[in-house]
C-alpha cells in the first residue's frame, strides 16, 4: 500500500470526525480530490477521481491544524496533528505546530519540549528564543533562562521586550537564592513591617550596597530575625520609624499597602538615578495617600487606581510583585 494512500486513509477518518468499528479491514480509498469535508461528504471524497500526493494531503492537513488553532477548536487541532505526527514525525514545521497548540492549552511542559526540539533543529526564531527563556524561568531550569536571556541581550542590544525580560529574569534568580525563612514569606497573607523589609533588602540591588545615609536609631529590633534588614532601610531612608520621638519602629505593625508603596517609590531617589513619575510622593514621611498613588500609577507600580488600597495590608505575593515592578526605576 503506497503512503498517499494510507495518508488519504487517516485524512478520511479525521475529516469525517467519527470511526466505525467493524471486523472487516476496509482499504483506505485510492483517489482523494476534495479534502474540504464542509463542501463535499467523505463519500464524495473518496471517490472523486483526482489522486492527490502525500505533499499536498500533508499541506492539507496542516492547514486544517492552523484553523482550527485559530477558531480555538484545540481537540480538533489535536486530532489533525496527531495524523500528521504519524506521517512526518520530527519535521519542524509539525513541531512548531505541536508547540502552538501546548500554548493554546496552557501545557508550558510540552510546549518547552517542542521549542527545545525547534532549537536544536536550528528552526527558532527570535520570538519562539524569547518564549525559551521565559519558559525555562517559569517551569524549566531558571539558571538555564538567565543565561538564555543575557544571550539574546547581548546579540539584540536596542529589543526593550529582551531588556525586560533580562530585568525579570535576575529577579526570579535572585528569589531562587533567598534563605528560606525570607522565601517563607511570599506566602504569607499579610506582612508584618519587619517581612516587608527582609523583602525588600534581598529582592532590590542596592538595598545592601547602597550608599550609607545616616544613622537611625530604633530600640524596638534589637532582637528581630530581621534587624539587620530593618536597619538597612532605615538608614538609607526607605521606611521610618513610627514614632521617632520614642525611637520606635514597630517590627510587628502589619505593613499596609500605602506605606509600602510610598518606600518604593522613594527607591529612585536612594539607590537609582531618580525618575520622573515619582514627583513628591518620593520625599520622607509621605503622607499624603492620594499622592503616592497617583505616583505609583504613573510610574507602573499599580496597574489601575483601584489596586492601590493604601489601608489594606499588604501580602508577600503582592510585595514581590510590587519589588518586580520597582526594578525598571532603578535601573
Amino acid at each position: 500500500m503506497s503512503v498517499s494512500r494510507v495518508l488519504a486513509g487517516a485524512l478520511v477518518a479525521t475529516l469525517a470526525g467519527t470511526a466505525c468499528m467493524t471486523t472487516a479491514i476496509v482499504e483506505p480509498p485510492p483517489r482523494v480530490t476534495e479534502l474540504d469535508a464542509g463542501i463535499r461528504t467523505v463519500d464524495e471524497v473518496a471517490s472523486a477521481p483526482e489522486a492527490v500526493s502525500e505533499e499536498e494531503a500533508i499541506g492539507e492537513v496542516r492547514r486544517r491544524v492552523l484553523a482550527a488553532l485559530d477558531a480555538g477548536k484545540l481537540a480538533e487541532a489535536a486530532t489533525h496533528l496527531e495524523v500528521l505526527r504519524l506521517r512526518a514525525p520530527g519535521d519542524t514545521a509539525v513541531v512548531d505546530l505541536g508547540r502552538r497548540l501546548a500554548r493554546a492549552r496552557g501545557d508550558t511542559g510540552a510546549e518547552l519540549a517542542a521549542i527545545r526540539e525547534l532549537v536544536a533543529a536550528g528552526s527558532a526564531s527570535l520570538g519562539v528564543l524569547h518564549r525559551q527563556a521565559a519558559l525555562e524561568l517559569e517551569a524549566g531550569d531558571a539558571r538555564r533562562g538567565l543565561e538564555l536571556y543575557e544571550q539574546l541581550a547581548q546579540r539584540h542590544p536596542g529589543n526593550s521586550e529582551i531588556a525586560a525580560g533580562l530585568t525579570a529574569a535576575r529577579f526570579t534568580w535572585r528569589t531562587r537564592l533567598l534563605p528560606e525563612s525570607v522565601r517563607e514569606l511570599f506566602e504569607a497573607s499579610s506582612l508584618l513591617r519587619g517581612d516587608f523589609a527582609a523583602l525588600t533588602a534581598w529582592l532590590v540591588p542596592g538595598v545592601r550596597t547602597g550608599p550609607a545615609g545616616s544613622t537611625v536609631i530604633v530600640s524596638d529590633i534589637l532582637e528581630h530575625p530581621h534587624r539587620r534588614e530593618i536597619a538597612w532601610l532605615l538608614n538609607l531612608g526607605l521606611m521610618e520609624p513610627v514614632d521617632a520621638a520614642v525611637r520606635r519602629f514597630a517590627p510587628d505593625n502589619y505593613m499596609r499597602r500605602g506605606p509600602a508603596l510610598a518606600t518604593l517609590l522613594r527607591m529612585p531617589g536612594r539607590i537609582g538615578g531618580g525618575a520622573a513619575c515619582v514627583g513628591d510622593a518620593g520625599g520622607p514621611a509621605s503622607e499624603d495617600v492620594e499622592a503616592v498613588c497617583a505616583a505609583a500609577l504613573r510610574c507602573r507600580l499599580i496597574s489601575e487606581p483601584a489596586e492601590c488600597r493604601p489601608e489594606r495590608a499588604i501580602s508577600g505575593t503582592e510585595a514581590v510583585e510590587a519589588l518586580r515592578r520597582t526594578l525598571h526605576l532603578i535601573q
